[in-house]
């Protein structure tokens, strides 16, 4: 058994216990803590999402991550993932924010590998390239700290061919401890 009808009851039970440990909690952080502890599996970001939940490892001590970007109408959001207005030749940019407050470790340091996969389209299955997007190949932060990157990306092909949503994942992969960021561009 696959697909949806068998991931909603383990999600649910997940975010039972999640609420459970901490009712505080709100949806974007739940939703956050899901996507940040899923292992990447293969096949389309439109079939995997972000991949598969591991419940053992959502109640561990964690890095936190959050996303900030304008919106359509200029306001800054906070969030999950990333959704950029790709406009042509102009660069659009959000900030990743990894913080280490939660982990009191000291002396404790994480280095993570920063890979973007290829950016498809929903509608066609056209692949934008990841070189478009500018990122660190690497990012080190230390227990009880945080940083913020800055993630830029340009297009410059005109063609009205390309005009769809595009999705694709941003990979976190340290000794230990992986995570992913969701980038979801509609190019108009």
């Amino acid at each position: 058994l696959t697909g949806t009808s068998m991931a909603a009851p383990h999600i649910t039970g997940v975010v039972a216990l999640l609420r459970e440990q901490n009712p505080s909690l709100n949806p974007q952080t739940i939703r956050g803590l899901l996507m940040h502890a899923a292992r990447s599996i293969t096949g389309s970001i439109y079939d995997k999402g972000a991949g598969v939940i591991d419940a053992l490892t959502i109640f561990e001590p964690r890095i936190l991550i959050s996303v900030q970007n304008n919106n359509t109408v200029g306001s800054v959001v906070s969030t999950d993932r990333a959704e950029l207005l790709l406009i042509p030749n102009q660069n659009v940019s959000f900030n990743l924010t990894l913080d280490a407050s939660t982990v009191q470790s000291q002396g404790l340091n994480y280095t993570f590998n920063l890979t973007l996969d290829n950016l498809v389209a929903f509608d066609t299955g056209t692949i934008l390239n990841a070189s478009l997007c500018t990122i660190p190949t690497a990012v080190n932060i230390s227990a009880s700290n945080s940083t913020t990157l800055n993630i830029s990306c340009i297009f410059t092909n005109t063609s009205a061919v390309y005009a769809s949503t595009y999705a694709g994942i941003l990979h976190l992969n340290g000794t230990g401890y992986n995570s992913s960021v969701s980038i979801s561009m509609q190019y108009a």
